[in-house]
């Protein structure tokens, strides 16, 4: 007879976080050794403050698209308004895309910058 599995741990990404105005706090599994072996120590819960908390990683594509939408946005208010003409919409359109394009390499570079 075969003896049962152990159960499968909770992916880090489902435990709740308790969060107020000014502090969040870090929940920890109630035993965190549970899956690592019994050598391990558990860890105290861990409070980050918003302003201590640090830079989170930029996703790109989110501001790539963003930069797009802003400029598509701009250029359509411009032609809306009768700020510029329909026929200047040829080199108006694409500018949005450059624009992101420009802001999408940007942060590619300077995230790569700040991992070495």
């Amino acid at each position: 007879m075969s003896a049962p599995h152990p159960p499968v741990p909770e992916p880090e990404h489902t435990h709740p976080l308790t969060t107020s105005t000014t502090e969040a706090t870090v929940a920890t599994h109630p035993d965190p050794t549970r899956h690592l072996g019994a050598t391990a120590a558990a860890e105290p819960a861990e409070t980050v403050t918003w302003w201590g908390a640090g830079r989170h990683p930029v996703n790109v594509g989110h501001l790539v698209m963003g930069v797009a939408f802003l400029g598509l946005t701009l250029v359509w208010a411009l032609l809306v308004s009768g700020a510029v003409e329909a026929v200047d919409a040829r080199w108006l359109l694409p500018l949005p895309w450059l624009a992101a394009g420009g802001a999408g390499m940007a942060a590619t570079v300077l995230a790569a910058r700040r991992r070495r």
